[in-house]
């Protein structure tokens, strides 16, 4: 069985739709995976609706040239974060002093700021299964501007973090470089990862369906229960994450242990470091080039050690948990002739317009189409409502 992600760009017209399929893994994460993937979305009686949306303001995490640029986010930010201040200020949450622009995000406060950024969107929204106070008795208006909050916050970590320019003009990603290059690991900034051009598609539904104002079943907490990951599940997990790798989507609010550590997040409260815990059917795909971190690995583990956290309880979540991996006689050499040609390739691609799923001879046998709206629509939507 295969996975289909269909990706358009929303710059070059001329371009044909992008088509990246994946190989489901034959072991119990992928078979539990799969499973939930239907039963969510794509079977007659699932429980998300044909039409709900996909979530495309975080589809695309990295891509240099989105017309949803950094600037448009800080933006959306801002907006978030005053929309929190007069809807949740007044039940007395603190006020949130924070302003972003492009020109404080390129200075040595990037990572305080994106932290404490974070540890309010923790604090106000909670848990799953200890949903906070803040949100649980927010307006419509107000739960929307915690969200947005955390959406812009990875969203802009995932643009900002690695975006250089060469001695071209031309721009590259060095998505480890900034968080980074403080590490006494490598000396003080003088080394860095050789980990260039990371980029990351999301498949996700968590967003409210803007056209009936609805929001999605999937991820309300008694359901989550019901798609628990298996014990079996989570011995399938991988220290790694090769190019083109499909993990499960990171179901619940909070901090994962990895983005806790590489953050180097001293805000963060521990309670809000978890690792997966559910399955929905949605999908980080990552495509990270030379890859090759056993330095941070080992770090990792140092890492968890040292903050008390059990290493050898795979329930934790601490690594991986990879569900598909990419097909490559589909990609090479339809869009170039190695992994780098292919990465090139998706960066021009700004939009997810299909998923699906596909048989072993890539005829589709369950599909949804997302291809009536951009992430501009879906934006523009929620902030005539809220606004």
């Amino acid at each position: 069985m295969k996975y289909l992600i269909e990706n358009r760009s929303l710059i070059d017209t001329t371009l044909e739709p992008l088509q990246l399929y994946f190989n489901i893994r034959d072991n119990a994460l992928g078979k539990q995976w799969q499973e939930v993937l239907i039963k969510n979305f794509f079977s007659k009686d699932s429980l998300m609706p044909e039409d709900h949306p996909v979530d495309k303001l975080e589809s695309h995490w990295g891509i240099p040239k989105h017309p949803r640029s950094i600037a448009v986010m800080c933006d959306a930010i801002n907006l978030g974060i005053k929309i929190i201040n007069e809807e949740i200020r007044p039940k007395g949450y603190p006020r949130i002093d924070l302003d972003f622009s492009v020109s404080l995000l390129e200075t040595n406060a990037f990572r305080d700021l994106m932290n404490e950024a974070h540890f309010h969107f923790e604090t106000l929204v909670g848990q799953k299964w200890d949903v906070g106070k803040w949100f649980n008795n927010a307006s419509e208006r107000g739960k929307w501007a915690i969200m947005e909050l955390n959406t812009n916050i990875h969203q802009i970590e995932s643009y900002f973090d690695g975006m250089f320019e060469d001695e071209q003009g031309e721009l590259y990603f060095d998505d480890w470089e900034l968080r980074w290059k403080d590490w006494p690991l490598y000396n003080g900034g003088t080394e860095t990862p050789d980990i260039k051009d990371a980029i990351m598609l999301a498949v996700s539904y968590n967003c409210m369906d803007f056209l009936t104002k609805t929001h999605p079943r999937h991820n309300q907490f008694k359901e989550l229960e019901k798609n628990s990951i298996t014990y079996d599940s989570y011995k399938c997990y991988y220290e790694g994450l090769p190019w083109g790798s499909v993990t499960l989507n990171y179901a619940q609010t909070g901090k994962p242990y990895f983005d806790a550590f590489k953050d180097q997040d001293k805000v963060v409260s521990r309670e809000n470091i978890t690792g997966c815990r559910y399955i929905t059917g949605e999908t980080f795909i990552h495509f990270f080039l030379n890859t090759d971190k056993t330095a941070v690995e080992d770090a990792y583990r140092k890492w968890i050690v040292e903050n008390n956290f059990d290493l050898n309880d795979i329930t934790q979540g601490y690594w991986p948990l990879i569900v598909a991996d990419i097909d490559r006689q589909s990609i090479i050499p339809k869009y170039g002739t190695t992994d780098e040609e292919v990465h090139a390739m998706l960066l021009k691609y700004h939009d997810i317009t299909n998923v699906a799923l596909c048989d072993d001879d890539y005829n589709i046998i369950m599909a949804r189409d997302y291809s009536w709206y951009t992430w501009k629509d879906q934006y523009n939507a929620m902030k005539a409502m809220f606004k």
